[in-house]
């Protein structure tokens, strides 16, 4: 009888487990973290304002030549 309930114990216990750990709760992001992100956030839209420019310039650009003179600036 102690077999039986020792092996119920031990079999509840590890059912249990996943789901006690999938209810926990996460730590906050690091607030230098977010710091980060943000600076990174602005050079990728400064980046992508500058590609932005580049294609608009290429669209418009009729000489291939004058395309080239102004890449190497």
């Amino acid at each position: 009888m102690k077999t039986s309930i020792l092996v119920s114990a031990i079999l509840a216990c590890t059912l249990l487990t996943p789901i006690v750990i999938a209810q926990q709760e996460t730590k906050p992001a690091n607030q230098s973290m977010n710091m980060d992100m943000d600076k990174r956030m602005d050079q990728m839209q400064g980046n992508m304002e500058k590609m932005q420019q580049q294609m608009e310039k290429l669209h418009t650009t009729t000489d291939a030549g004058e395309w080239h003179q102004s890449d190497r600036r």
